[in-house]
Formats: structure tokens, sequence, C-alpha cells
């Protein structure tokens, strides 16, 4: 599935935590009168160090599998602002693209469909220019489990010979199961090969969703995700790409990003 276009801002959310001092009350420690507007002022900026930035990446490719239907589904996501799109625009992807294909890899061609390189080497002949965001890794690791002939670290290596010195991040994978080519084992090889690739392409990243990801949001075949997880995911995604690759402050070189909320689920 293709998406382009405009999905409607979301709105506005609410900070992530309050200013941590004595009675809850900025000055309280030194007997100092507080005004309201000093207090929100301090709750802002304590807030500020974990909600999520903008990013410097105004054009997105989001590259995915089937873990990323539910990102763009009306039925998993009803509202339009939890949706990939809107969350993308949400910390200043002006132009987000989604090409998305169930049982989709990067090398192998379900009934003839195209694969990643595919996705992107037509999007580079039709001119795009950003940032990539490669949401595969499950087919990958599962391919190379039952002999796929093209190894974990090849396919890592085909993509970024495509996007180049473009800006790009991918996405840790992980299931719940224990046995078959999709045993969350193999996502294990795949998310290694992920981080040492960092070491050959300076602007790769990698954003650690199976650290984040709980149990509790996979569905019944222990590989996709339920409402909640499509929901956590795509703010998370956006969360990571704006740590990734900050539109202000310094650039982080560091491979691993996270989103602003760690392990715990969003209340936004």
């Amino acid at each position: 599935m293709l998406y382009t276009g405009q999905a409607p801002p979301p709105p506005g959310r609410a900070a992530a935590l309050a200013a941590a001092v004595v009675d809850d009350k900025p000055g309280a420690l030194f007997g100092l009168p507080v005004s309201e507007a000093l207090e929100a002022g301090l709750h802002a900026l304590a807030a500020a160090d974990d909600e999520p930035g903008m990013t410097s990446c105004t054009s997105v490719l989001h590259v995915g599998d089937s873990s990323s239907l539910g990102l763009i589904s009306e039925t998993s996501l009803p509202d339009p602002a939890d949706r990939m799109p809107a969350q993308y625009q949400r910390v200043g992807v002006e132009s987000p693209v989604m090409d998305i294909l169930g049982a989709r890899s990067v090398v192998e061609r379900y009934k003839g469909e195209p694969n990643a390189q595919d996705a992107i080497i037509a999007a580079l002949e039709n001119g795009f220019e950003g940032c990539f965001v490669i949401a595969m890794g499950l087919n990958e690791a599962a391919n190379v489990a039952v002999g796929g002939r093209t190894g974990i670290v090849e396919r890592i290596d085909l993509i970024q010979a495509l996007v180049g010195d473009s800006p790009t991040m991918w996405i840790t994978v992980k299931t719940l199961r224990t046995s078959g080519p999709w045993a969350n084992d193999n996502m294990l090889d795949m998310n290694q090969a992920m981080y040492d690739a960092c070491r050959r392409y300076p602007q790769m990243r990698v954003y650690d969703w199976a650290s984040e990801a709980s149990d509790s949001w996979y569905g019944k075949d222990r590989i996709h995700f339920t409402a909640e997880g499509d929901r956590e995911r795509a703010h998370r995604i956006a969360n990571a790409l704006a740590a990734a690759f900050p539109a202000s402050g310094p650039q982080s070189y560091q491979c691993r990003v996270e989103s602003a909320w760690g392990e715990n689920p969003s209340e936004t």
C-alpha cells in the first residue's frame, strides 16, 4: 500500500513529566514565593528533557512489510491522528510517503510484487529526496533461517547502497515465537546485524523498538500487533526519528536510538 499526501495534524500533547522538586513546587526548597507562570515554565523545562523533539527530516520514505500495515490501517487506528503519516507530521515531516506490502522482503518478491529495493528505486526515480525509515527485518531473518542465499548482512548492505548518504533509520524486530523461521532468536541476529552496520554507514541509525515493545501489544500470531501495539509503534517510531535526526541541537552520532517513552506505554 502506498500512501502520499497530507494527514490532518494531530492535537498538541500534554507534557510527559512534572518537575521533580520538594513539595512538587519550584522554589519550595528555598522558601521562595512561587508564581503560576514560573511554576508552569519550570514544569515545561523539566518535561522537555523527556519529550520528543522535531526532526530535520522534512521528507520521509517509510518502507515496510506486513508489520507496518497496521500503522496506516483505518480498522486498527480509526483516529487519523494516530496513524503513521500524522505521527511523522507531528515531529516535523512535511511529506511522509508510506510504501508498505505484506510478505515484503529486501531480496525475495512475493507473487512478483515489489521488494524493498524496488520500492526505494522507484521513489528515487520519481525524484524522492529525504530520509528513509526501513521497517524491514522480519522476513529477512525468516528467509535466511530457511536457507535464503542472501545473508542478513548483505541484505542491509543492498538497502544502504541505494540510500547512499541519506539519513536512514532501521527498526529492530521482535516476535513472541520460540520456534520456526520467525522465532525471536532469528530476530536477534537481524538486530545485531543492524547495529553492526552502523559502523559502516555513518548516517544510519537503529531504533530499538524490540526493547520497548510490550508482549501485550502482540496479536494471536505472535508476530503482528494489536491496535494498541500499532498505536504505540506509530507514536514511538516518529519520536525515534526525531531523536535520530533532530532539527536542532547537536547531531547525535549514536547508532541506537529510543523513543522518549522508553519501556512504559505512552499516555498520549
